[in-house]
């Protein structure tokens, strides 16, 4: 099966108290392998599989993406 990228969205609700005009609350985003970046573990785990296991350089493995 070759390999597939899908897009994950997530989105925090954001609730505030139309009464008292209090404080706006956000619930907590889900823990990130990156704090600045957005890709998932098995994303990560893959292209460093595909670079140090199987040895293929970073163009071949960009190439099975476009692809």
């Amino acid at each position: 099966m070759p390999a597939q990228l899908k897009v994950v969205e997530t989105r925090c609700e954001k609730c505030a108290c139309t009464k008292c005009q209090g404080p706006l609350a956000t619930a907590p985003a889900p823990a990130q392998v990156s704090e600045q970046g957005i890709p998932l573990p098995g994303l990560l785990a893959y292209v460093l599989m595909a670079k140090f296991g199987y040895q293929l350089p970073l163009y071949h493995i960009e190439q099975v993406f476009t692809h």
